[in-house]
């Protein structure tokens, strides 16, 4: 990692009104590896008497069961633990079922919840059974989440299956490009022989994996030593992306690996050859950064109740968009903030593509074709 720079005490962006009601905000960094900078965000929590565990930690300890429907674009999740609540991250892939998933929105999920409906889209494209050992009826880890613009817009905002399929089909020809050209290997092709379009299953690409891992051992650990940081921003090719504040500094370090790697595997994407940043342009790019905050609090504002506990508020200018996620228990304290800096407009969508036994209409809702009659040795529940 090169040499980081301690910059801007106090960012006016992160003043009253933009994002905590007198609290002052400062930016460390950035952090350097190749094409990737990053910005850590320091300042005082929102939220002090609600703990949540990430998704990833609830599966792991089997706190929660996330269950196939037959359906593409719903799920259904069950809390079954006594006092925990369950922090779901926009983007966060579940594995298995009949398709992998990609999960649309911030969710909370309180203790003992039953059944809950989550919304979805499908990451892959042409399955519709059991695949290997795993579970069709259910889902049985999450372990990543989708790591371009592009593809969180569609899945978040235009919340568009086409969209969303476009996109994965574009991040895996961006990453088997870059990858040959970083590798020297010429044949290589992170798309799995197990199912070419999960885009899990190219996160899991060995290739892949150990050129990211170039990168995140030489950024994981810029938050050792920090404990007032709720955040981070990052830059690819000297290019604001993505923000993300959290009204808990426990929930953003147990979602960093998982962030890093997202924004490390969007790096690989969309490499370049970096140049070294001048003073200069690490004052312009924390400017940019600046303004993305400033700009998007004048934004067109949208809210909607994703389930009893959560709140989604949305703005949205010409240049980006923010995500705002509330804690409707906690008197509607915001738990997460998510600011995009828009990319270039995406590749068209399709209108119209199959999956066996779904029909993506052209306005972008779905038809179950025909009864969908598991094999045998899935007719018993799992």
């Amino acid at each position: 990692m090169k040499k980081s720079y301690f910059l801007l005490a106090v960012i006016l962006f992160f003043a009253a009104p933009a994002l905590a009601k007198g609290a002052a905000y400062k930016l460390s960094g950035p952090y350097i590896h190749h094409n990737l900078q990053i910005f850590l965000i320091h300042g005082p929590e929102q939220i002090k008497a609600q703990k949540y565990v990430t998704l990833t930690e609830a599966m792991e300890k089997k706190l929660v069961v996330v269950h196939e429907t037959g359906q593409v674009s719903q799920l259904a999740i069950e809390n079954q633990s006594n006092d925990v609540a369950v922090f779901i991250h926009s983007g966060d892939i579940v594995k298995g079922g009949r398709q992998d998933r990609v999960l649309s929105f911030d969710v909370i999920i309180p203790p003992k919840s039953g059944k809950i409906p989550l919304s979805s889209f499908c990451v892959e494209s042409g399955r519709w059974s059991q695949r290997g050992k795993e579970k069709a009826g259910h889902f049985a880890s999450n372990r990543d989440m989708i790591s371009s613009r592009a593809l969180k817009i569609a899945a978040k905002h235009s919340r568009n299956q086409g969209a969303v399929w476009s996109n994965v089909a574009a991040q895996q020809q961006k990453l088997n490009d870059n990858l040959r050209r970083m590798t020297g290997k010429g044949d290589l092709d992170v798309r799995s022989g197990k199912s070419a379009s999960s885009m899990q299953l190219t996160l899991e690409n060995k290739e892949l994996k150990q050129t990211a891992e170039d990168y995140t051992q030489k950024l994981s650990g810029i938050l050792k030593g920090k404990n007032d940081v709720v955040g981070f921003a990052f830059v690819i090719n000297d290019e604001v992306n993505n923000a993300d504040v959290y009204g808990r500094a426990d929930l953003f370090k147990a979602l960093w690996p998982k962030l890093l790697k997202s924004a490390v595997v969007e790096a690989i994407a969309e490499f370049k050859s970096p140049e070294t940043p001048t003073p200069a342009r690490r004052i312009k790019t924390i400017g940019r950064i600046a303004a993305m905050f400033a700009e998007v609090m004048k934004g067109k504002s949208e809210t909607q109740d994703v389930n009893q506990r959560t709140r989604l508020v949305t703005k949205e200018t010409k240049k980006h968009l923010l995500f705002e996620t509330r804690d409707q228990k906690l008197a509607g304290k915001w738990l997460h903030r998510n600011f995009i800096n828009k990319p270039p407009a995406p590749p068209p969508a399709p209108k119209n593509r199959r999956v066996p036994g779904i029909n993506l209409n052209n306005d972008n809702t779905y038809q179950q074709q025909r009864p969908i009659n598991p094999p045998p040795q899935m007719q018993q529940r799992p």
